[in-house]
């Protein structure tokens, strides 16, 4: 099995100008690390909410494209069944904190393992994603429990972080064993990777995972449903994106009024992260299929 490649001009350019960013955050990082939890965490949601969150509202393009959802029929069981999915993620991460969080690491990795634009196998590709989930618990892992902590409380935080460590060395030395592979063949590719391992690795975590995910994955993802749907960029932002994401603004929203009896801090985290676990998988239900395609 390869992944579909795309062979866009875009996705290079757009590779280039996350490279830069990462380098720039890194540049950046010890003043990052010295702002305060709120300030970062309001930082951190406004940037997810605005740059993140639109490449998941593209889901109606493959529905349309993948799934031929054409009537208004099938628009209310699509979006009733999206809706569903997503409130049953939440309904894990009321019920089961731990199950959830697991689940959603694991997902996340395996999801963001199709960025790189080039044929890897998908041990190869499994490295990639899991540096983005794994790594910054080598020099973070007090920050990286902190974050568990305030979705599945204290102890259940500290007891995931643990085997996390564990696995960070060896994982580090798998991904440089791949960007030393694919810089043989592709250098622009091996810079993307090594930029992501090194976010992961020297920026906080909560800084690395919004410039990965913002720079990295949602752009990438945009780039090829505008692709798929052969639409430009801006087009498929103001006419398929906009009221999707309108409603994710509405909903965060909500939550906040709903949990005003928490700290906003612990508000911020759970919209952050149970709400993009709640997106995440409908969103993967749709998009992988068109991931690996038989050569």
């Amino acid at each position: 099995m390869k992944p579909l490649q795309v062979g866009s001009t875009a996705l290079r350019q757009q590779g280039r100008i996350f490279c830069v960013v990462a380098l720039v955050g890194l540049l950046a990082t010890p003043w990052l690390s010295r702002l305060n939890d709120r300030t970062l965490l309001i930082s951190v949601a406004v940037a997810i909410l605005f740059l993140g969150i639109p490449h998941g509202a593209l889901d109606t393009v493959f529905a349309q494209t993948l799934y031929r959802v054409r009537t208004p029929l099938h628009w209310l069981i699509f979006i009733v069944a999206y809706v569903l999915l997503a409130c049953l993620v939440v309904g894990v991460w009321w019920s089961m904190p731990r199950t959830f969080l697991v689940g959603f690491l694991l997902i996340s990795a395996f999801h963001f393992s199709a960025d790189p634009d080039i044929a890897l196998s998908i041990g190869a590709r499994m490295l990639y994603g899991g540096a983005v989930i794994i790594l910054p618990t080598m020099r973070y892992a007090p920050q990286v429990t902190a974050l568990f902590a305030q979705l599945i409380g204290q102890q259940a935080g500290t007891d995931l972080v643990a085997p996390m460590q564990w696995l960070s060395v060896p994982l580090l030395v798998g991904d440089l064993l791949l960007i030393a592979m694919v810089l043989r063949t592709d250098r622009l590719a091996a810079t993307e990777i090594l930029a992501v391992v090194l976010l992961a690795v020297f920026a906080p975590p909560l800084v690395a995972f919004t410039l990965f995910f913002c720079g990295m994955h949602s752009p990438r993802h945009f780039l090829r449903t505008a692709l798929l749907a052969a639409l430009s960029p801006r087009t498929l932002l103001l006419r398929v994106a906009l009221i999707p994401t309108v409603t994710c603004l509405a909903a965060s929203g909500l939550a906040l009024v709903l949990w005003s009896d928490q700290p906003l801090e612990i508000r911020l985290v759970r919209i952050i992260f149970v709400g993009l676990a709640a997106l995440t998988v409908p969103h993967m239900f749709l998009v992988e299929r068109v991931r690996y395609r038989r050569c």
